[in-house]
């Protein structure tokens, strides 16, 4: 190596040795760093591997402990001849209520929830709790005492049902508006008085021709096409940094379109159908992507026929099978929050002006 190099540059001995040196020195530096990205590759693995096992083998402990001290908290909490299931809803409902304008924002909305519901029963328009309303109801028989908002799910044609019937209403009004950060039709059911800032979130379902969840996976497909074609439109690089466009704004008929198309694919490929040939219901791909990636997938007798629950001492509709979905919604529902202690925290959050509205109106 050293004669090769010497007959390609023909510089002095001493320049040369010193050429060498710089040459050694450059190979030790390259053995050096291979064993350095030995050693990282050794110690990457070991955090990757060894020590995340060991963290997940500690979160298994971790949970398995704190269900052995749930259990017997529950136990020593259970009343003679109670059951176990009757002493954690006695729990809940002896939670205390909200206070201040959080508890006036949930009366005004349970008072708006009651006119919602005497509309749709005297007009034959089927509706359910959900989500947050559904575990309420089944926990509390009211709200959640940290909740502040009214979650409903109806099938798409009794939505445009509804919408068809205030229409020519005064004291009711359905607004429908596109939310750009998430990319969803939002549905809700308010008030005419536009002073009265209480509304019902109403989550759109379809029918569906299979109970099978994978039909699920498939539809988020679909809609990640959508969004996509959504985020490629130029038209709507503003509305994708809004939280909330209504619907009767004319760049947004760009939008509603993209919707129409995505369900029609979805048609197209079996997944949603007509009620006649319906075997479930599936969460509308109009609807967010929830947070906890739920597969809300329900054969039609887990929702109908509807049932009426107790909320905030009124009857509401509920799916007829609830607990069954809430546990594969949330788990076990009458499980304690993680930071219970923290949700009674609250602080009023309502100006004068929405404050002295409401009060007129429970008034």
């Amino acid at each position: 190596m050293k004669n090769f190099v010497k007959k390609l540059l023909p510089v002095s001995l001493s320049r040369f040795a010193l050429l060498s040196k710089d040459v050694e020195d450059i190979k030790t530096n390259m053995l050096w760093a291979s064993e350095a990205r030995s050693i990282h590759d050794e110690l990457h693995w070991d955090v990757s591997v060894q020590l995340l096992n060991e963290v997940k083998a500690l979160r298994d402990d971790l949970k398995s402990h704190d269900e052995r001290v749930m259990l017997f908290a529950w136990e020593g909490y259970r009343k003679e001849g109670e059951s176990l299931i009757e002493a954690k809803k006695r729990f809940f409902t002896s939670l205390p209520a909200a206070t201040g304008s959080l508890r006036l924002l949930q009366l005004g909305s349970a008072k708006l929830l009651a006119d919602f519901d005497s509309l749709c029963r005297d007009n034959d328009i089927p509706y359910f709790a959900t989500c947050g309303t559904l575990l309420g109801a089944a926990r509390h028989s009211g709200f959640i005492p940290w909740d502040d908002d009214i979650d409903l799910g109806m099938l798409r044609e009794d939505i445009e049902r509804l919408i068809g019937l205030v229409q020519s209403h005064d004291r009711f009004r359905v607004s429908v508006a596109f939310d750009g950060f998430v990319q969803c039709r939002q549905v809700r059911f308010q008030y005419a008085d536009e002073s009265v800032p209480l509304f019902l979130d109403i989550f759109i379902f379809d029918w569906a021709s299979t109970d099978n969840v994978k039909i699920y996976d498939q539809q988020l497909q679909i809609r990640e096409a959508m969004v996509k074609r959504m985020r490629n439109e130029s038209c709507l690089s503003s509305w994708i940094d809004k939280s909330c466009v209504p619907a009767t704004d004319p760049n947004m008929d760009i939008v509603d379109s993209l919707f129409s198309n995505a369900i029609n694919e979805e048609k197209t490929a079996g997944l949603v159908c007509d009620r006649c040939d319906a075997k479930a219901v599936v969460w509308s791909i109009d609807n967010t992507v929830g947070v906890d990636n739920f597969h809300w997938v329900s054969p039609l007798d887990e929702i109908f026929p509807l049932i009426d629950l107790e909320f905030e001492g009124m009857q509401i509709k509920a799916p007829s099978r609830y607990m069954e979905l809430l546990t594969k919604h949330y788990g076990d529902p009458f499980s304690l929050p993680n930071d219970i202690a923290s949700h009674f925290k609250h602080t009023d959050a309502a100006d004068s002006a929405t404050e002295s509205a409401l009060q007129r109106l429970l008034s």
